[in-house]
């Protein structure tokens, strides 16, 4: 007969698992008491246990919950509700699935009896066998098995038959039957043999896709003080959704239409951190809607107006220091950065955006920020505005969502540039929260807002009316509009992007004049949707260039050029128009050489 060769088992030099499946075997009969049971554990010792004769397993509960009330503790639902969630954590494969379906075939045999033992805790572990017994602390679980330090005690026959006879029986008589039950739960998971109807299959993937924030949402009340932010039901549902965002990324970009009250969203998520906890926080907005809007809201929740203009971090010789000593505190004490009209950061060739870049970075040399990004248009141009806010957020960390499976964001957008756009719809699920107009209109009909006296009112979208109207730019302009598309095509020079065109000594470099050229074309497609766009924005960009030439002749005329990063940013400026003409002109004059 087999008998482990050490009288004492503890995971290090024998394993239990190896010592039940050589003692199986020898022995068809087979009695276990443990607190906790796992499909990963029998998944050990399954070919074993399929040649027994007689199998009876008795469970019970380590008592880790409050001793100090047992009454609350209900046997039955705890096992039921744990062995559920442990067969979900498990990842699905072919061998776990073949061992479920092993075990429930096993425990339709008479042979084989499952109790639950439901009158207090039961802590003790024992494996008795006919002519030995294992008596000590492994429970029937993979970690018991193999990786836990336990101590088990080898104990020979006369022992086996009297903590059976003396101790188990009891137990076992004491124990209500849990087989078929067991054998229900079994089937019912992901790796049974249940089949589902089309709808539980749909309802169970909306879990698991809206899962965190459905979590969350349980543990958000507790966690979250009162607020002097009174918002629509719409609203405190993405604050939710932002906390776990916040938690798992460090950021979250806000993406709700225009309209649907962004800034009031990311001012109750600035209150509970300035305000509750009691951290610094920066907003970074456009100085247009300081004063305008986020000084007085922010005055309004008894908070310092921590405010950086986008213009600001527009400047090439944007100080860090000069900053730490207008906001009058550290970089690295601030926990929270909020940046309103996050699209004007979508260029990661402009001053702002690597400004914005580095004030992230900085901020986070002892602790991360959390980063909340504010825009009703992710992407004004390309899907690649988008990924470079995401870098923002990321820092420029490709792998943020590795744990969701998606190796490389880069990839996705890559592919999305051949046409496949759904590659975003992961990232953006993940990572943003956009709803419409019509989305909360039709998913939450009573909705509700506070006015100014303190009153609920319902919200009413104003129903949209379009009348569509036809025009022709060329007939507007009575035929100038042509005449001056065909001039920027056909006779703007642009001289100055093609300055190795005109090299008098020296070999040309090709490439070199390819990029120019290429520049040029950026410039001549620009005026024309200036144009479009109205005679104005024409106008400005037209005064603009004339500007830029006067300047530029001007510093040729005395040797200099202008340095290669500079036109990227120029280019940037002219698309996006973001700085003011002298803006860019005092730039010029600093990117000499």
């Amino acid at each position: 007969m087999y008998r482990p060769e050490s009288s004492i088992i503890d995971n290090s030099k024998l394993k239990l698992f190896e010592e039940l499946d050589k003692i199986l075997r020898e022995q068809s009969s087979l009695d276990v008491a443990c607190a906790y049971f796992n499909i990963a554990g029998f998944q050990l010792i399954k070919d074993a246990l399929a040649g027994t004769e007689k199998f009876r397993l008795l469970m019970g509960k380590t008592p880790a919950i409050d001793e100090k009330k047992p009454d609350i503790f209900q046997p039955e639902e705890f096992y039921k509700e744990n062995l559920r969630k442990d067969l979900e954590k498990e990842i699905f494969e072919r061998d776990k699935k073949e061992a479920v379906v092993s075990l429930i075939e096993l425990l339709k045999n008479d042979a084989w009896e499952v109790r639950l033992f439901n009158k207090g805790f039961l802590h003790g572990k024992a494996y008795i066998f006919d002519k030995l017994v294992i008596v000590g602390s492994s429970n029937f679980t993979y970690a018991g098995f193999t990786s836990n330090t336990e101590l088990n005690a080898v104990l020979d026959e006369a022992y086996a038959r009297y903590i059976r006879e003396e101790w188990f029986e009891k137990m076992w008589n004491e124990s209500r039957d849990f087989k078929e039950e067991l054998i229900k739960i079994l089937d019912e998971s992901k790796f049974g043999t249940k089949e589902y109807p089309p709808f539980y299959i749909f309802i169970k993937s909306l879990y698991e896709l809206q899962k965190k924030d459905i979590l969350f949402e349980h543990e958000t009340p507790s966690i979250l003080p009162p607020s002097e932010v009174d918002l629509a039901n719409f609203q405190d549902d993405a604050v939710k959704r932002i906390y776990s965002r916040l938690k798992a990324y460090n950021g979250v970009l806000i993406a709700d239409s225009v309209g649907l009250g962004k800034t009031w969203i990311a001012k109750k998520v600035i209150e509970d951190f300035g305000f509750y906890r009691r951290r610094r926080f920066v907003v970074v907005c456009p100085a247009s809607v300081d004063e305008t809007l986020w000084r007085p809201e922010l005055k309004s929740i008894g908070l310092s107006e921590n405010i950086i203009h986008q213009e600001e971090l527009g400047r090439e010789d944007f100080n860090f220091d000069d900053l730490e000593r207008k906001l009058n505190f550290k970089l690295t004490d601030i926990s929270l950065i909020v940046v309103d009209e996050s699209h004007n950061f979508r260029n990661p060739f402009s001053n702002r955006y690597e400004n914005l870049f580095t004030f992230i970075e900085k901020a986070g040399e002892k602790q991360k920020p959390k980063v909340l990004f504010l825009t009703a248009t992710p992407m004004n141009n390309t899907h690649w505005d988008l990924y470079f806010q995401l870098m923002l957020i990321a820092q420029n960390n490709r792998r943020i969502f590795l744990k969701e499976g998606i190796f490389n964001i880069e990839d996705r957008f890559k592919k999305a540039d051949k046409g496949d756009i759904s590659q975003l719809a992961d990232i953006l699920q993940i990572i943003s929260i956009r709803r419409t107009r019509q989305y909360i209109k039709n998913n939450y009909p009573d909705a509700k807002y506070k006015d100014e006296k303190g009153k609920w009112i319902d919200i009413k979208f104003p129903e949209r009316k379009l009348t569509e109207i036809y025009y022709s730019l060329d007939e507007t302009y009575q035929g100038l509009y042509y005449q001056i598309a065909e001039k920027i095509e056909k006779e703007l020079n642009l001289a100055y992007y093609r300055l190795e065109e005109y090299r008098i000594t020296g070999k040309r470099d090709e490439m070199e004049l390819g990029r120019m050229k290429a520049l040029g074309g950026i410039l001549q497609t620009l005026l024309l949707k200036r144009l479009e766009s109205s005679v104005e924005a024409f106008r400005k960009s037209i005064q603009t260039q004339i500007d830029f030439l006067s300047h530029f002749k001007d510093v040729f005329k005395k040797g200099m050029v202008l340095r290669r990063k500079f036109y990227n940013k120029y280019i940037t400026y002219l698309e996006e128009e973001f700085q003011e003409p002298d803006s860019i002109i005092e730039e010029l004059k600093k990117n000499l050489k």
